[in-house]
């Protein structure tokens, strides 16, 4: 396995009709859907997932319980996981759930294939520790196609999120939404009253060109 560098990602979201023939056991079509809209493919076929994650894994749900998105990916399109194995990741891409990314292994092959290509230094910034915001904002975001009417696509928020879906970061130790955070890097201090508010009304998007300040009235 040779080691990547987190993504740059520019991707469409795949669809249940081409995900369908690839299915090894049956799955029901909520559960379909629910991975293929978390799905984010790159340009270089990567599947990314870019929903809820713990310790830089994506977690989705099927028939009521939670799963690894990669595990669910593994049972669902190449086969079962044999006891005492986990799913190892070619890519070394926690969020990923290709299955040409994914083979199974034991925890130690999985270890040693950590170790050979340099993932255990930077696993903990999948779990979500990174040296500086800046850095925490460029490995927690997905760049999503241009959509009619856009110039540039919504770069969409994949780390940790509040009960209405906005985006939260990081900064000193305290929780700040993400928004007002890149917007006040970009365009300076927000003034008292005012709110970042979104050209695309995607409350994921982080993306500084489609941001601009407005009143609650």
């Amino acid at each position: 396995m040779k080691h990547k560098p987190l993504f740059t990602v520019v991707g469409r979201r795949l669809t249940v009709e081409e995900i369908r023939p690839l299915l090894v056991r049956e799955v029901d079509e909520a559960t379909l859907r629910r991975f293929c809209n978390g799905m984010v493919v790159t340009s270089d076929g990567h599947w990314i997932w870019v929903r809820d994650r713990s310790n830089g894994y994506g977690m989705m749900s099927e028939l009521g319980k939670n799963i690894s998105v990669h595990k669910f990916a593994h049972t669902a399109f190449i086969g079962p996981i044999p006891k005492g194995h986990v799913v190892r990741h070619a890519c070394n891409h926690r969020s990923c759930a290709c299955p040409r990314d994914l083979s199974t292994g034991t925890k130690s092959q999985n270890a040693q294939d950590a170790s050979a290509n340099g993932k255990l230094s930077w696993s903990r910034k999948e779990s979500g520790q990174y040296n500086t915001p800046q850095e925490s904002y460029s490995a927690r975001t997905v760049r999503q196609v241009v959509k009619p009417g856009q110039t540039v696509g919504c770069l969409m928020w994949t780390g940790a999120k509040n009960k209405d879906g906005y985006g939260q970061i990081r900064i000193n130790g305290k929780s700040v939404p993400v928004t007002r955070w890149i917007y006040e890097q970009v365009y300076g201090t927000i003034p008292k009253g005012m709110y970042v508010c979104h050209t695309c009304d995607n409350s994921w998007c982080v993306e500084k060109t489609h941001l601009f300040l407005g009143s609650s009235k």
